[in-house]
């Protein structure tokens, strides 16, 4: 690919990109009135995920300090993100 093709592309992609609808990633929607989007249901799983660190980890005798400090690195097993945040 050459560089006036390589300008080209990226120049119609630019246009085309331009006039699209919001993409859904990046719009905001209430888990309350759409509670079986994927992202609604990854909110689920984390909330429930955390719930049972945090019982996990007072059950080993942490403080609560402790256990904050633990459960704000925590990070989802299935997708990464923090649990916190």
């Amino acid at each position: 690919m050459n560089r006036r093709r390589f300008l080209r592309t990226a120049l119609l992609l630019g246009t085309s990109l331009a006039g699209a609808p919001a993409a859904m990633a990046l719009t905001r929607d209430s888990c309350v009135r759409y509670p079986a989007t994927p992202a609604c249901r990854e909110l689920l799983r984390h909330r429930s995920l955390l719930a049972d660190l945090r019982a996990s980890l007072l059950k080993r005798g942490l403080t609560t300090a402790q256990a904050q400090s633990v459960l704000a690195k925590a990070v989802c097993p299935y997708c990464g993100a923090l649990l916190i945040g």
